[in-house]
């Protein structure tokens, strides 16, 4: 029925299925200055599934993945996700239908998910799961081939000083 792709649900456009946390995303327009097809949906209801999420967003138009972020142990919602559209424009008519729409006592903010060029200077990723082991030089193989790190940053237990798992890359 669909077929799950990097995290996130990827179902074919004739797909139909029946029927409170925020997260940034400072611009309204992608990498290269265009639109695009990639939108942030936040202020999702914590018990909206992602089968809701695409059966309310593929109303506006085809979508290549959907996926609603969770934590990954115990599978809490974080009241946003994902929706990645076929063209930039049903992005732009999602936005303009779906925008402030109350679904359950919340109100829907979607806007376009990646910023613009200015933005992504001051981009810092916050990283989980990784592993105790982990140290700075790692993270600059991992990380340093998208661009240049300016800063990083890895918690440590406070008595023991060893590596939590947690790291904040910029």
């Amino acid at each position: 029925m669909y077929n799950t792709r990097r995290g996130g649900m990827n179902f074919p456009a004739s797909s139909t299925f029946g029927a409170a946390g925020h997260a940034s995303s400072s611009s309204t327009s992608s990498l290269s200055g265009v639109a695009g097809t990639n939108l942030i949906i936040n202020y999702l209801p914590q018990d909206m599934s992602e089968r809701e999420l695409y059966s309310l967003f593929s109303t506006m138009g085809p979508i290549e993945s959907c996926k609603i972020m969770r934590d990954m142990k115990t599978g809490y919602s974080y009241g946003f996700g994902f929706i990645n559209y076929n063209s930039e424009e049903a992005a732009t008519r999602a936005i303009k239908c779906l925008n402030g729409l109350n679904v359950r006592n919340k109100r829907l903010k979607v806007s376009y998910a990646r910023p613009s060029g200015d933005d992504i200077k001051e981009t810092n990723l916050y990283v989980t799961n990784l592993p105790r082991t982990i140290t700075e030089e790692m993270l600059d193989v991992i990380f340093g081939k998208y661009g240049t790190i300016v800063q990083k940053n890895i918690l440590r237990d406070k008595i023991t000083g060893q590596p939590r798992g947690v790291a904040f890359v910029r």
